[in-house]
């Protein structure tokens, strides 16, 4: 089964601010704070609502 499109909040593991996101699969993600780069999981969102 493909994975659905979600709405949800990564936190950085950086500077712990939380970035709110589209999600589809996951795929590196640049902090909106820190600019820091990190890759984006299903199972790390919070927040997850369905498009």
């Amino acid at each position: 089964m493909a994975n659905k499109p979600v709405m949800g909040v990564a936190t950085c593991p950086k500077c712990g601010k939380d970035n709110p996101l589209v999600w589809n699969g996951n795929y590196i993600f640049r902090c909106i704070h820190c600019c820091f780069r990190f890759r984006v999981k299903r199972q790390k969102l919070k927040k997850v609502k369905r498009c």
